[in-house]
């Protein structure tokens, strides 16, 4: 393979920027870990009470009546069925090959029910609680958290970050983004800062093919 002049300078950037990671790494964020433990508590109890809420609703006294001992919350593919089959609700999108109604959340939501909603939040506090939270949880060691850093996943060199991913923190749904955040803290002294670097390697191939249209869309 021909080397290209700028091999070595890549080679140094590759190198210092993963001795920099490391320090990084070794660092560490600091894990307010009380407000962790008592937030991951609420949730469940919010869990809690919405199943108790549902658990109470017609649906689910159909859902039970059509499904008896196999009746799993969990399945979506079930509700699809009372809310489609049952109740007579208009379904609509197209059924998977095997003739299944699909159950993600754009066509539940098409169902305008209390229970539709609770349910779905429900999973959201349940994925809130079990990955977000329990997954910084899992990774504190003395009130801090040491995030893995990686140059080696991706073939554009973008860095990476796993355990937990502190590069790409949730930020779909204000309010649990907001909960999520609030884990973090700052050493005494220091602040914690976010830069977004969206699309760079799209930025960074215009920035190399001056391609005129191109650098219009971004």
């Amino acid at each position: 393979m021909k080397q290209r002049t700028a091999t070595p300078e890549a080679v140094k950037l590759m190198l210092e920027g993963s001795k920099t990671l490391a320090l990084m790494e070794h660092a560490g964020i600091r894990i307010d870990t009380d407000y962790l433990d008592r937030t991951i508590a609420e949730t469940g109890e919010r869990i809690k009470g919405l199943k108790e809420s549902i658990q109470k609703d017609e649906v689910y006294r159909v859902w039970r009546r059509r499904f008896g001992a196999r009746t799993n919350l969990g399945s979506r593919e079930q509700l699809a069925i009372v809310l489609f089959d049952e109740f007579k609700h208009l379904y609509p999108g197209d059924k998977t090959a095997t003739g299944r109604y699909k159950a993600d959340e754009e066509i539940l939501l098409t169902v305008d029910r209390p229970f539709v909603r609770d349910y779905l939040q429900i999973a959201k506090l349940e994925k809130l609680k079990s990955t977000y939270l329990g997954g910084i949880k899992r990774e504190v060691v003395d009130g801090f958290v040491h995030a893995s850093y990686n140059l080696h996943l991706v073939s554009t060199f973008r860095s990476s970050c796993d355990s937990p991913n502190v590069q790409n923190i949730y930020s779909r749904e204000p309010e649990y983004a907001a909960i999520i955040r609030k884990c973090y803290l700052p050493r005494k002294g220091r602040q914690l800062v976010e830069i977004d670097f969206s699309g760079i390697e799209v930025r960074v191939s215009a920035c190399y093919n001056h391609d005129p249209k191109l650098i219009k869309y971004i």
